[in-house]
């Protein structure tokens, strides 16, 4: 395995983010009872979404002001409230699934303004989920003149979601700032079969849309109408969705990026 295809294994491992910063302090499983058809269900979300790794991230990338990956913790009211400030982005991490092939949910649409990225490296999901909330908010959180990220949307603005994927993936500057942090305690490579099983996923507001970017994909999935101050809200009644159709899979965690 090359040193390229050993930073994609890394960014979405799920175990090799346990071990980079506190492990003990990284797991933790939170119960959540939310409403499915006519029934309440007990929902077990194992937390193992490394915060630490998107809030470095993102830092490194771009960002003005106080905008951070925060843990969300559960998907009811209680939990939501946690989240203070304004919500800009919403990533979700689930296990991809027979379920997920054959129950989509939302509705693809063609949507010009959004800037979307093809995923061109398997394992380049968490990346290209911070890539889409950042980028498709660049009017709440400005990118530093000189920044990389500012420099990426200004290279890629006028190619196809495929180009800039592999824009993406061939990007030096990006490959060198996972080494960076994976030096804080990355102490094993990860096996492609552990880490394809499951897949980010980013929610946004966009001119009255909820909607989802998916590195699968060429468009954004619509899930009907949200607010910017509703986003977190709207966001966890969709991912409810996703929990049900994996009715069962404990493997779903929640980030907020957030003021």
């Amino acid at each position: 395995m090359d040193a390229r295809a050993a930073f994609f294994d890394h960014v979405t491992n799920i175990r090799v983010r346990l071990t980079l910063i506190n492990v003990n302090n990284r797991m933790r499983a939170v119960v959540h009872t939310y409403a499915s058809t006519n029934e309440s269900r007990s929902l077990l979300i194992v937390d193992w979404s490394f915060t630490d790794w998107f809030v470095e991230s993102h830092s490194r990338l771009c960002a003005k002001g106080s905008w951070k990956f925060h843990d969300v913790l559960g998907l009811d009211e209680e939990h939501l409230k946690t989240i203070t400030g304004q919500v800009a982005a919403v990533l979700l991490l689930f296990p991809r699934s027979e379920a997920e092939q054959n129950k989509k949910l939302g509705e693809e649409t063609e949507d010009s303004t959004v800037t979307v990225i093809k995923q061109a490296a398997e394992n380049a999901c968490g990346t290209v989920a911070i890539f889409h909330a950042l980028i498709n908010n660049n009017e709440l959180i400005p990118t530093e003149p000189g920044s990389h990220l500012e420099s990426f949307v200004s290279k890629t603005s006028k190619m196809t979601p495929e180009e800039r994927g592999k824009a993406l993936e061939q990007d030096k500057t990006l490959f060198e700032l996972h080494e960076s942090a994976a030096q804080e305690g990355q102490t094993k490579t990860p096996s492609r079969e552990s880490d394809v099983q499951q897949h980010y996923v980013c929610f946004i507001h966009h001119k009255g849309h909820l909607y989802e970017l998916d590195g699968r994909r060429v468009h954004p999935i619509s899930h009907g109408k949200t607010t910017e101050s509703t986003l977190l809200t709207d966001a966890a009644k969709v991912i409810e969705q996703f929990v049900a159709r994996d009715a069962g899979r404990v493997n779903f965690s929640v980030l907020a990026l957030s003021s």
